[in-house]
């Protein structure tokens, strides 16, 4: 989890919010990839997260 929390102190440059979504999804992604002991449906889940945020974005 110190791992996590380090990465998403890398985003404090883009805001709070930016820091809280890297902490909480890394420990999502990193949840799924030792329940699944696979690194796809992470892969997978973060791109769709992605994309979500690209939809929103172009809504707005």
């Amino acid at each position: 989890m110190a791992s996590t929390a380090w990465f998403s102190w890398g985003h404090v440059e883009y805001g709070t919010a930016n820091v809280l979504t890297a902490l909480s999804g890394g420990a999502i992604y990193m949840g799924l990839a030792l329940y699944t002991r696979s690194l796809w449906p992470a892969i997978m889940t973060h791109g769709i997260y992605d994309l979500f945020v690209i939809w929103v974005m172009i809504r707005m």
